[in-house]
């Protein structure tokens, strides 16, 4: 399959590795000369591209063989309408997080403009899809799959700690390089939850779900300075103690660039739609009103011994 990735800083570079070594060919597009020079060091030989982007697209379609799709890793403000372009071009997408910056969770436009781009999306029988690479953890997954299949019990709690989050020192940064991720697992493994609490070092959600055949508790770890971004996944319940060893980030992109492709070649629904992104911000600006009152069920855990002093 034919991939243009639309970016070509840190975030972008991953996905060109990720999807030539899943045999794909991959184009690259950045309107910075320095970038791409960049890029062009460390990639030699794969075609990269500046200009305008809608040109470039319109030129691209006339050209394309076989079936084309975007990576867009540009800077948040610039995603939604980048997409769009994509789209009108008959493109299929993949959207770096976050969708749009945090500030303009509330804003109308931005709320009506994803609207039209789902639309636009669906009516052409295109994939649009966030790249929520931490969603693909095979931990976070084979809890998924414990949860659906009713062998644990009922999920009660998530605490979901970065160890080197203290690093960023905006708020805005840390919302919108790690939250939004927390924000997004949690809601996939809760559905609904009841209040959550957050700070610059770790997120906690707390549901109002009934004990079942146990209350379930999970401890989500990362280590964000690890060269490959520790990862782990630890599920309490009231019989056992379930650890998962994610092999970061490697594993977690290449399940979700091979979950892109699936999606576009079988047609089956994305886990990360790009509606996610929009759902997953308006779900933090509500949450953050909630009363932070916890209840009385959720016992604080302190943090494995493994993840002290690893910052």
């Amino acid at each position: 399959m034919e991939i243009l990735v639309i970016g070509l800083g840190p975030a972008g570079q991953r996905h060109v590795k990720t999807f030539k070594e899943l045999g794909h060919s991959v184009t690259g597009f950045d309107i910075s000369d320095s970038t791409r020079t960049a890029f062009s060091n460390i990639f030699p030989g794969i075609p990269c591209h500046g200009g305008n982007i809608k040109s470039f697209l319109g030129h691209l379609g006339t050209k394309k063989n076989g079936v084309f799709a975007c990576v867009v890793s540009t800077p948040p403000i610039s995603h939604v309408p980048i997409m769009q372009e994509c789209a009108a071009a008959g493109m299929h997408v993949l959207c770096e997080k976050p969708l749009h910056p945090v500030e303009m969770t509330k804003n109308k436009d931005i709320q009506y403009q994803v609207q039209k781009l789902t639309s636009m999306l669906a009516s052409k029988k295109l994939v649009g899809m966030m790249a929520y690479n931490y969603r693909f953890s095979p931990g976070l997954e084979n809890l998924r799959t414990q949860l659906d299949n009713e062998n644990l019990g009922s999920l009660n709690s998530v605490y979901s700690y970065y160890a080197s989050s203290s690093a960023f020192s905006e708020k805005e940064s840390i919302l919108n390089r790690v939250t939004v991720h927390q924000i997004n697992y949690m809601r996939n493994l809760f559905g609904e939850f009841t209040d959550f609490e957050f700070d610059n070092d770790h997120l906690e959600l707390w549901g109002m779900g009934s004990a079942g055949k146990g209350e379930v508790r999970v401890f989500v770890y990362s280590n964000t300075f690890s060269p490959n971004r520790v990862h782990k996944v630890i599920c309490d319940t009231d019989k056992e103690r379930i650890e998962w060893n994610d092999d970061g980030d490697p594993i977690m992109y290449r399940n979700m660039s091979e979950h892109f492709i699936e999606c576009i070649e079988m047609g089956i629904p994305c886990k990360t739609p790009i509606i996610d992104g929009l759902n997953d911000w308006k779900t933090l600006a509500e949450g953050i009103n909630l009363p932070s009152e916890q209840p009385e069920y959720f016992e604080h855990r302190e943090l494995p011994e493994e993840s002290e002093g690893n910052n």
